[in-house]
């Protein structure tokens, strides 16, 4: 079986993630996918994949704050089909753990996946693009080496914390030095405890 780390929490993203198994699954394809994010209505959806025939497919997980790296050691690949992101942090965390990404078209994710960061993406909300995009990337072991090795390069320098932290600090100083200050005390009071 071929895990996937599958994340969103929306519901237009769920039934693209439902169709997009029930498609893998028409062809012959092993597969689980651990779903990480919460809603409401988590119950219903597990039913709902029950009823689809792919409660033994599907994993549950919930909200997680420990346990994320395991799900990535053990992911082939991390499909990101949400339709809105302000920014990929789950792509980057993927890259960091050397997993391969699937992920929808938006702004956020195109933030990350830029400037030769691996990385495909599929139209949103359009199952068939998610399943020819998985099997894609699945049925490429070299494709997935390459684009692991590459993530995590990406990953390592264009994301670690020191480059962050001194673009950051550049950016605020090109801001001038009321709003720095004032960004900065704010960082302070949100900071202390």
């Amino acid at each position: 079986m071929s895990p996937l780390e599958y994340s969103s929490s929306d519901a237009s993203t769920r039934e693209t993630a439902f169709t997009t198994c029930l498609m893998r699954r028409a062809e012959g394809r092993d597969f689980v996918v651990q779903v990480v994010g919460d809603v409401p209505s988590r119950r219903r959806y597990a039913a709902h994949a029950r009823r689809l025939g792919l409660g033994d497919h599907i994993e549950w997980h919930g909200l997680l704050r420990e346990g994320r790296a395991r799900l990535y050691r053990e992911a082939t690949l991390l499909a990101a089909p949400c339709t809105i992101a302000s920014f990929g942090v789950v792509l980057l965390e993927a890259m960091a753990s050397g997993i391969p990404i699937v992920c929808a078209d938006n702004v956020g994710f195109r933030q990350v996946i830029r400037d030769g960061a691996p990385g495909r993406f599929v139209s949103p909300s359009n199952p068939v693009d998610l399943a020819r995009g998985i099997g894609a990337v699945l049925d490429d072991d070299a494709l997935r080496a390459d684009w692991a090795r590459n993530g995590r390069s990406v990953a390592e320098t264009r994301y670690a914390w020191p480059r962050v932290a001194i673009e950051g600090i550049y950016l605020e100083a090109l801001a001038g030095p009321d709003r720095a200050l004032a960004h900065s005390r704010r960082a302070v009071l949100v900071g202390a405890n």
